[in-house]
């Protein structure tokens, strides 16, 4: 007759390596969410996790499978709003699936490691694999939240002259203070080479002289000329705006050519009216 198996543990360790994983997934989520969370909170909940995960151990919870899941919902759910404090249900819910992605998500890497490595997974090289995850977290984080940001002032747009029309990419310069000195309307900057496509095969507007000044050179002249139309995408919807102003660059005015035209923000605070894509 075989034995049953029994399995040794040591509650001091399975509350530290719990402690330890907690507190990395929290560490995570908030990452994730880009939102800074005050460590002792994190610390507080991923203690008191560990010790609810003791207890569940210690009452054999495990054993009937309803009440473990109902035990590890209620329990997932006041750590969530303990580690990031008061919030509506729909964040709650919001935080808790977050939560169990981040755990999920960090288990199945770890799980990845030792099957690829055949990597023994202790309790130590657990948490160590999951504060290097942290790490590049930490590392790339900024790094991608910053090409987020450079990418929202990218705007698509068209402009319409005399039966022409050209395309390109424009970048919002919050900055840029150009004004029609007559009409009082807001300019907008365009490389001559991007423009030129707009007259191809025809004479050159008209074209008003704006006076500027920027960073080195005290005062300067732009040529101007007022296209028909300017349609900016913005959030899938085209703006448009009427006899808009825009001033030609001799020089590009992206280095890698990344956009043709700088945006004058007025121009995109335009209601003068929109038109779904």
């Amino acid at each position: 007759m075989k034995m049953p198996m029994r399995v040794k543990l040591y509650l001091d360790v399975f509350f530290l390596i719990n402690t330890g994983m907690n507190l990395v997934v929290f560490l995570t989520q908030s990452l994730l969410m880009q939102k800074t969370i005050r460590l002792w909170r994190l610390i507080l909940a991923s203690v008191l996790g560990a010790v609810m995960a003791c207890l569940l151990v210690l009452f054999h919870v495990h054993r009937n499978l309803l009440l473990l899941v109902l035990s590890y919902f209620f329990v997932s759910v006041f750590l969530v709003r303990l580690a990031f404090g008061k919030m509506t249900t729909a964040r709650t819910v919001m935080h808790l699936l977050l939560y169990y992605a981040c755990a999920f998500i960090l288990a199945g890497l770890l799980l990845q490691v030792q099957k690829s490595f055949h990597y023994p997974l202790t309790g130590a090289s657990m948490l160590g694999l999951m504060l290097f995850v942290l790490f590049l977290l930490r590392y790339f984080m900024p790094k991608l939240k910053k090409e987020k940001e450079r990418v929202s002032y990218l705007y698509r747009l068209r402009i319409y002259d005399r039966g022409s029309k050209i395309e390109g990419m424009a970048l919002l310069d919050t900055g840029n203070g150009l004004y029609d000195a007559i009409s009082k309307k807001p300019v907008m900057l365009g490389s001559k080479n991007f423009l030129e496509k707009l007259w191809k095969g025809k004479d050159p507007p008209l074209m008003r002289m704006i006076p500027y000044h920027s960073v080195g050179k005290k005062m300067g002249m732009l040529c101007a000329f007022r296209a028909q139309r300017l349609e900016i995408e913005c959030r899938g919807d085209w703006q448009f705006v009427e006899d808009a102003w825009v001033a030609v660059c001799e020089e590009c005015v992206s280095v890698d050519g990344e956009y043709e035209m700088i945006l004058h923000p007025d121009m995109l605070n335009n209601e003068n009216g929109k038109e779904k894509s």
